[in-house]
């Protein structure tokens, strides 16, 4: 596994690796008019403005491997004076989940948010939902600090809540072997 910054050149990749997991992820949580619109030409826009015109606190970590694109995040530092640094993707192909790619992605964001923005925390919002999700990040030591709700551009709104983790990042001490 190989782990590099995104850059322009990865639009396809991420764009296609996002909507392949919401796809597979959010079936019965976000609504199927939304999900079978032209999901793949939305995430390639908003990927393309993401990667061409980024925010100056982004930081996106790819994970590859010989078959291509396998993972990856994309992170906002110090986004919220009292939460820190947002986690706002982590996406993995259906072939990558549950092997510890997952938490090596979030630990390179914690890492990350501890060297460019010390003392600031890490948080997500997750799908209230996405049960899966949920476990595995209850498991890497988040606690639920809020909720709210999140309107897709098609469909009702969905039920969210919000992962913490607070400096010192105890998963930075654990060995992502851990998590297989």
């Amino acid at each position: 596994m190989h782990f590099r910054k995104a850059n322009l050149a990865d639009v396809d990749a991420i764009e296609n690796l996002h909507a392949e997991s919401w796809l597979d992820t959010y079936r019965g949580i976000l609504s199927d008019e939304y999900l079978d619109a032209d999901l793949l030409n939305e995430r390639k826009q908003f990927w393309a403005k993401r990667l061409g015109v980024p925010q100056h606190s982004q930081w996106i970590i790819l994970a590859e491997e010989q078959k291509g694109l396998a993972g990856f995040a994309c992170a906002y530092g110090a986004h919220d004076p009292e939460q820190g640094t947002l986690l706002e993707n982590l996406h993995l192909s259906k072939l990558r989940r549950g092997t510890g790619l997952g938490a090596s992605l979030v630990r390179a964001v914690m890492q990350w948010s501890a060297q460019s923005h010390p003392n600031a925390g890490v948080h997500l919002w997750a799908l209230e939902l996405n049960a899966s999700a949920r476990r595995f990040y209850e498991h890497m030591g988040g606690v639920v600090t809020a909720t709210g709700t999140w309107s897709p551009p098609i469909g009702p709104a969905v039920a969210e809540v919000r992962y913490s983790w607070y400096q010192p990042f105890p998963l930075l001490q654990i060995d992502a072997q851990a998590f297989h």
